[in-house]
Formats: structure tokens, sequence, C-alpha cells
């Protein structure tokens, strides 16, 4: 099922009261009486002005904090994958010392290592994986 955001329910709100707004307008300046059906629109499209008002500054806070986890996150890979690259270079080299029929034992060489296999996150599954079939 389909579901418009809030913001865009308010917008069309929005859009669609000043369309009535116009319209009773145009009807009043040839001698219509709308002036409680105009104060009333007028009245819910200032409110809900105000609700997309509070919708927007809701937003943009999101989407600050969207931004700061992004950046959190870049640096915390980044140094997990600088931090274990080395070691994980060593620990291929170890397995390939191995005679053939003999595998090293299974063990995390590394607390980076151990890291990426509790993170739970898809690059740290697929950091896990390379590690543990690197051997």
């Amino acid at each position: 099922m389909f579901c418009r955001r809030p913001w865009e329910d308010a917008t069309r709100e929005i859009d669609d009261y000043a369309v009535q707004i116009r319209v009773l307008e145009r009807e009043s300046a040839l001698g219509a009486d709308h002036s409680e059906r105009l104060a009333l629109l007028t009245k819910q499209k200032a409110a809900t002005e105000a609700i997309l008002a509070g919708l927007q500054a809701r937003w943009e806070k999101e989407s600050a904090l969207v931004t700061r986890i992004r950046e959190v996150r870049g640096k915390l890979e980044g140094s997990t994958a600088a931090g274990s690259a080395q070691p994980q270079v060593q620990s291929v080299a170890v397995g390939a010392a191995q005679p053939q029929g003999q595998s090293a034992a299974p063990s995390v060489q590394n607390a980076a290592a151990a890291a990426a296999l509790r993170d739970p996150g898809p690059r740290a599954r697929h950091r896990a994986h390379a590690f543990r079939t690197a051997r």
C-alpha cells in the first residue's frame, strides 16, 4: 500500500485551500457572500502551514542527525578497515605457509577482526566472511 509523506499531505491541503479561497474571492467580487467560509478556509490554511513548518523543521533536524551518524559510521568503518587490514594480510601469509591438507586452527588473531565478527552490519559480515575464507 502506498503511503504519502505527511508534508505532501500538508502541501496538497495548502494548495487546495488556496484554490478554494481564490474561487470564493472571485465569487465574492461578483456579489456573493462567502465571508464565513473564507474566514474558515484562511484559518485552516494558516494551521496547515504551521504544521508544514513543524514538519520541515523536524525533517531538517533528522537529516542533520542522519548526516552525523553517517560521518561517525564512516570514521568507525575506516578505522576498523585500516586497523584490520595488516593483521588479515599476516594471517593469509600464515595460512599459505601451511602444507596442503593442513589448515590453520580457526582463531581470531586480533581485536579488529573480533570486532568485525561481532558487528551485525552488512559490511562487517562481508569483512568477516573475507577473513574466514582467506585462511
